[in-house]
């Protein structure tokens, strides 16, 4: 239908005048404020998404993003670990930053709701402003957790089928989900970082089936210990266990284990009053592959100190250099058993052994490679940073590999590989390197090394250098 000119132009100009308007709206809006889309943590294993905006302030240049890198963080109600837990949030997911205060971060975890999360435990990302979505929208909803229907299922580096093959867990493993992404799932592994697995071979599977498995165990090792009703000194204590007594693992959060009493009964217990033995994935995992660079080697671990010996000792937490050093060697241990690697550890539980026989035990086994697990002590407070020790020439480069892996992984300070007149290293005959993880007279430092998130990640950081050293010799 034609128009009459005159009618034509009118109509330009209302719609000149709507665009001008909406222009001049936006325009007051963009100078007061920034909209941003924030997910929401997630409920009964499901991520959800509100859509509540969060305003940056006006002339904020960026916004702080926080993403989680616990497996779950306690949201606090104010920024110390003596206050109360009052939401929990989940690795991966993303939140905005209100404030700092110390060593926390105040965060919005949900419409209307902020609180306080440890600074340890996220990694900060700034934005611009202006940027319009720089978190992303959630994936489809999610199960808690599923259970493995192939023979064998591959468990992968990353969500593709081109990345590496780290594992293979066998049909009928309950698995925890952290994320979806595509058609995998990004799955926890105890002393792994997280993998992935293609969704078509697994099904959904209960709670109830996961507390029945875990992640491991605990062993309680004083009577009397208080399991308690949240992760926290001040929860109500549920039970008090006795030497001995074991209980299955369900997750771990920040330095508590959530445990399993009667199921679908539950408790926490304080990480550092138990001690932990995971899952032996020696019977669900079936090897990283047949070509691992690690299957048939022999390493020998070697936990420093023990016994009288406490070597370190933390000066926040009083953490004693001894406990970590065994807790890292374990993890480890458990990594290169997946691999195919035949282990020997110069000590696994709190016993004195002399550096001679540290080092005859690594000579007798003609082993492949001695790796001494070590954290660091320091008169300033403010030295931080891991580093990796050798003494033979012909072993700067597998001190060299394991310190590239442990800073790219952990993310701490690279203080460098560097030469170290050090018994265990200059009086062997095999590959020998010693790492200081870190100092423990550094309280923030202190503070991420006792997480078991970050255990994991040294464990790891190491097992994957190891294999990348084997590969190239």
């Amino acid at each position: 239908m034609n128009r009459h000119p005159l009618t034509a132009i009118m109509m330009h100009r209302r719609h000149l005048l709507r665009m001008l308007l909406t222009v001049l709206a936006i325009g007051m809006l963009s100078t007061a404020t920034t909209v941003l889309s924030i997910p929401l943590a997630q409920t009964n294993g499901l991520n959800a998404l509100w859509s509540e905006p969060v305003y940056a302030e006006e002339g904020q240049a960026e916004q702080e993003i926080a993403e989680i890198q616990g497996t779950v963080v306690n949201v606090r109600s104010g920024a110390s670990t003596d206050d109360k837990v009052i939401a929990q949030v989940r690795q991966g997911e993303r939140y905005p930053v209100l404030s700092r205060q110390g060593d926390w971060i105040e965060i919005t975890y949900a419409p209307g709701a902020r609180g306080w999360v440890a600074s340890w435990l996220v990694t900060l990302t700034s934005y611009p402003a202006g940027n319009p979505d720089p978190l992303p929208t959630p994936l489809h909803s999610q199960p808690a957790y599923v259970r493995v229907t192939a023979d064998l299922l591959n468990v992968r580096q990353g969500p593709s089928l081109d990345t590496v093959v780290r594992s293979q867990v066998k049909a009928g493993t309950i698995l925890k989900v952290l994320e979806a992404n595509g058609d995998f799932y990004g799955i926890a592994i105890p002393g792994q970082d997280k993998a992935y697995v293609a969704n078509r071979y697994v099904e959904e599977a209960s709670e109830l089936e996961w507390m029945k498995q875990g992640l491991g165990k605990v062993i309680i090792q004083n009577d009397g210990t208080n399991l308690r009703e949240a992760p926290s000194l001040d929860a109500t204590i549920l039970k008090k266990a006795k030497r001995g007594e074991q209980y299955t693992i369900i997750e771990e959060i920040e330095n508590w284990y959530k445990i399993a009493l009667d199921p679908p009964k539950t408790a926490y217990v304080a990480g550092w009053v138990v001690q932990s033995q995971y899952v032996d994935y020696g019977s669900v995992i079936n090897g990283a592959s047949a070509s691992s660079s690690l299957q048939g080697k022999v390493i020998v671990i070697d936990p420093g100190h023990g016994g009288v010996d406490d070597g370190a000792t933390g000066v926040s937490k009083k953490t004693k250099e001894k406990v970590i050093n065994l807790s890292v060697a374990k993890r480890l241990e458990s990594l290169l058993k997946a691999s195919g690697a035949k282990v020997i550890m110069t000590r696994t539980g709190d016993v004195s052994v002399s550096l001679e026989n540290r080092v005859s035990m690594a000579v007798n086994a003609k082993a492949d490679a001695f790796v001494s697990i070590h954290h660091n002590t320091y008169p300033s407070s403010k030295m931080d940073g891991v580093m990796t020790f050798y003494y033979h020439a012909s072993d700067m480069r597998l001190a060299q590999t394991v310190q590239k892996h442990l800073v790219r992984t952990t993310s701490l300070t690279d203080r460098g590989a560097r030469y170290g007149n050090l018994f265990v290293l200059r009086e062997n005959k095999v590959p020998a390197i010693l790492v200081e993880l870190g100092f423990i007279s550094n309280p923030q430092e202190e503070q991420k090394l006792i997480q078991p998130a970050m255990q994991d990640k040294e464990a790891a950081a190491i097992a994957t250098a190891l294999e990348e050293y084997f590969n190239v010799r």
